[in-house]
């Protein structure tokens, strides 16, 4: 996607184990920038094309390609001004250094909470628990995001040549501890959110990504650092 040879195929050198947990990437703002939804922050993009800046969590990061794939969809060009992590994105929008952010909602939260940024969306396909009231992409009522989902999902994978019973009982105990209320409870205190999918439902869900992610790649001329 990004490098012409890894020195491994990410689809055949791997067998999946399972996905676990989720974590969601917000659209927030400062209190200065008039904008309440997705929506109108999409109508203030289009009106300002090149005049709206955004940061993210660094270059090449999930993040990026999301708000690439979000400018694809929409028609509309925020330019991209990086950060080296979500942490410092997140600090630097809630001191007013930036203006708008996309990042994971963890480091933002707190921030919301104290009335420094206005979170607008997520861009997960179900709300967050951790912050119910936020709706989705999927909601701004534009019919352009209807479908609009990424997900920053974490999961397991070993060398494609594990034996099968050891693929499934690494599965099995997966599947166990992540009904353990003392670990979601963890989870949800870091900002992580449920995300149990079976291996095949996690390689379908990565095969999906690695094309979607080379076409916003290729769309927003991303590289490497």
């Amino acid at each position: 996607m990004l490098f012409k040879d890894l020195g491994y195929d990410l689809e055949k050198d791997f067998a999946m184990l399972g996905l676990v947990t989720s974590t969601p990437m917000v659209l927030a703002v400062t209190p200065k920038v008039p904008v309440k939804s997705v929506r109108e922050f999409t109508e203030m993009a289009r009106a300002n094309p090149g005049k709206v800046d955004y940061a993210t969590c660094g270059v090449a990061t999930i993040m990026h390609f999301a708000a690439e794939l979000y400018k694809n969809a929409t028609k509309t060009f925020i330019v991209h001004i990086p950060h080296r992590g979500c942490g410092p994105a997140a600090a630097a929008l809630a001191g007013g250094q930036i203006d708008v952010a996309l990042v994971s909602m963890a480091p933002i939260l707190p921030f919301a909470r104290q009335g420094r940024v206005r979170m607008l969306g997520i861009t997960t396909g179900e709300r967050s628990p951790a912050a119910p009231d936020v709706p989705t992409f999927r909601e701004a009522g534009l019919p352009e995001l209807k479908d609009f989902v990424v997900e920053n999902y974490y999961g397991f994978q070993a060398p494609a040549a594990t034996p099968k019973e050891v693929q499934a009982k690494i599965e099995a105990d997966l599947r166990t501890v992540m009904k353990a209320p003392d670990l979601l409870q963890k989870m949800a205190n870091a900002g992580l959110d449920p995300f149990v999918r079976t291996p095949a439902q996690m390689r379908e869900l990565y095969r999906a990504d690695l094309q979607k992610f080379a076409r916003a790649a290729a769309a927003g001329g991303i590289k490497p650092e």
